[in-house]
């Protein structure tokens, strides 16, 4: 004969099944939301920073960057005159996220490109053949909102942590969970591609914890007081160019000079 559950024990699973299902509800908009976001972003840039490009720069490296510290050494390359005084003429083409980035791979706005190797193999974006020109070690920080009472990695069970599925954050984020939650416990991955709308997200408290990279973290922690659980330095990012750029002698040419406008900015940088 079967016995019945205790009242106290029901209403406990009925409280479980309906967080998780409003939890999933929950991701589900956050994913739909940076969709729109990112699409959005996307169709400015064809919009303006193309059409520029066509009329103006012709004969310049055009280069697709993210908004973080280990590509704003070209910035600082560009604006110091570093890459005028070493004969680069490049463009920098900044996007707010590495799917942004990887559409425009399609489209031939760049010659060179930042890009995640583990997005690469996972979503085989190898549809158009790449070669890795440099191999960008790059900063990641897991935060957690300061108000969510979460302390270490094992205090994000059954929370929502925002990043970029399939990538190189969510492979560090998945080692960690492995090794500081049990079996029954888990974390939730929002997909969170834009890296301004992450940030903000956290900092609204509309997940979690998330994975940013620099200059983001340092600002969600020193102005707005939000707890870093963990720091890495990845290395599968780096700048990757199609080949069928590489066949092109003059361009070949101008992407090893890129490269060691990278090198020399980069020393600047670390002495000043």
């Amino acid at each position: 004969m079967q016995v019945a559950r205790p009242l106290f024990l029901r209403k406990e699973l009925f409280h479980t099944i309906m967080y998780r299902i409003r939890t999933c509800i929950f991701i589900i908009a956050i994913s739909i939301t940076a969709m729109f976001s990112c699409h959005k972003n996307m169709e400015q840039h064809h919009s303006t920073e193309t059409d520029t490009l066509a009329v103006n720069d012709s004969n310049a490296l055009r280069i697709a960057i993210l908004p973080i510290k280990e590509c704003k050494v070209l910035q600082y390359a560009q604006q110091s005159g570093i890459a005028r005084k070493m004969g680069l003429n490049m463009k920098l083409i900044q996007f707010e996220s590495l799917m942004d980035i990887d559409t425009s791979l399609h489209s031939n706005c760049a010659h060179i490109y930042f890009e995640d190797s583990k997005r690469i193999e996972h979503y085989r974006l190898d549809t158009v053949k790449r070669t890795q020109l440099m191999s960008i070690p790059t900063e990641l920080t897991l935060i957690a909102n300061k108000d969510k009472n979460i302390k270490k990695i094992s205090d994000l069970n059954a929370k929502i942590v925002g990043l970029t599925r399939s990538s190189e954050l969510e492979t560090w984020m998945n080692n960690m969970t492995d090794t500081s939650l049990t079996e029954n416990q888990e974390v939730y991955h929002a997909q969170i591609n834009n890296i301004r709308l992450r940030t903000d997200m956290l900092n609204n408290a509309l997940v979690d914890a998330a994975i940013l990279p620099q200059p983001w973290a340092d600002s969600l922690t020193a102005y707005h007081g939000h707890h870093i659980l963990s720091k890495c330095l990845a290395d599968g990012f780096g700048f990757y160019s199609a080949d069928s750029i590489l066949s092109d002698s003059l361009l070949k040419e101008q992407i090893l000079l890129f490269k060691k406008v990278y090198v020399e900015a980069l020393n600047k940088l670390s002495t000043d």
